[in-house]
């Protein structure tokens, strides 16, 4: 029975052992070294009138100062809520007749008739992490050049 108990014990060590190796290696336990840090934004979609938000051509992520914005009170609104960043959505979306050279399938089940929804002037803006998405929602809705503004909801899994 005592060379049970040892026997036992080992086998516990030896596992726990690997365990730990594994969990090290897999970056799960914290050492302090391979800690990454995210920028966490408030992030809002925001769909306005042609020609109010202009981007420098070929660029979807352009530096906030190369972004030209044409509404006084939409530059506003930018500045109170403290914009860091301007991202066009959708900037690598295909036409649809290219969509359908690719994936002729796909094209055969579409409906007759089905019109492309206009996205080409719609933008993610992401604030510092604390602004209220409500209050921002709220004011960028006022502006008569605005014509849709929601929370860009960005869930964690774990």
């Amino acid at each position: 029975m005592h060379i049970e108990t040892a026997a036992y014990i080992n086998m516990n060590i030896r596992f726990f052992s690997f365990a730990l190796i594994f969990l090290i290696s897999c970056g799960i336990c914290p050492s302090g070294e391979n800690e990454k840090v995210e920028a966490r934004f408030t992030e809002i979609i925001i769909k306005v009138k042609p020609d109010i938000i202009i981007m420098p051509e070929g660029t979807y992520k352009p530096p906030l100062n190369e972004v030209e914005v044409c509404s006084p009170e939409l530059q506003e609104l930018n500045k109170e809520f403290n914009l860091i960043i301007i991202e066009k959505m959708y900037a690598l979306k295909k036409p649809a007749e290219e969509v359908g050279k690719e994936f002729p399938e796909r094209e055969a089940r579409a409906p007759e008739g089905i019109e492309e929804p206009d996205l080409e002037n719609t933008f993610l803006l992401k604030f510092p992490e604390h602004t209220d998405p409500k209050a921002i929602i709220e004011e960028y809705e006022k502006l008569k050049d605005v014509i849709y503004v929601e929370e860009n909801k960005v869930f964690e899994i774990f």
